[in-house]
């Protein structure tokens, strides 16, 4: 998102920085007021360390997956290289598909002369304007 161009990109690149601020201070929160209020309001609560059972179960669950990797690399760099070929693949097909495409049919124009101009001078140039906007081959 942050690297789109066009009308796409000036949409949704405002929208992706206002979100990764607001994931920013959500986490600037998360780590230091909430345990701050936690120390506070648990001051007296008799405190015991433990692990939660999942934790461990976790734990080993991510040893046993780390120690196949260690072993046997291949796989994994197998599988890196399939992800990354994929997305090469995938990425021209990706297009600017997020926004519709605009068919714009009216055209406003504010023009602008010398003070002074009259009336049916400013007509006869808006009218020869819109003449010649017409006559250019329209694109698209």
């Amino acid at each position: 998102v942050f690297f789109m161009e066009g009308l796409s990109g000036a949409f949704f690149q405002p929208l992706a920085i206002s979100y990764a601020l607001a994931i920013l201070a959500s986490m600037i929160v998360a780590l230091t007021v909430t345990p701050a209020l936690g120390l506070l309001l648990l001051r007296k609560a008799p405190l015991e360390r433990r692990d939660s059972p999942l934790v461990s179960w976790m734990h080993g669950a991510y040893e046993r997956f780390l120690r196949g990797i260690v072993r046997g690399p291949r796989r994994a760099y197998a599988t890196v290289g399939v992800v990354v070929l994929a997305g090469i693949v995938v990425a021209p097909q990706l297009g600017e598909e997020l926004l519709p495409s605009f068919r714009e049919r009216d055209f406003l124009m504010h023009w602008l002369t010398k003070p002074g101009t009259s009336h049916p001078e400013m007509y006869r140039i808006t009218v020869q304007s819109s003449k010649e906007l017409r006559a250019t081959p329209r694109t698209g």
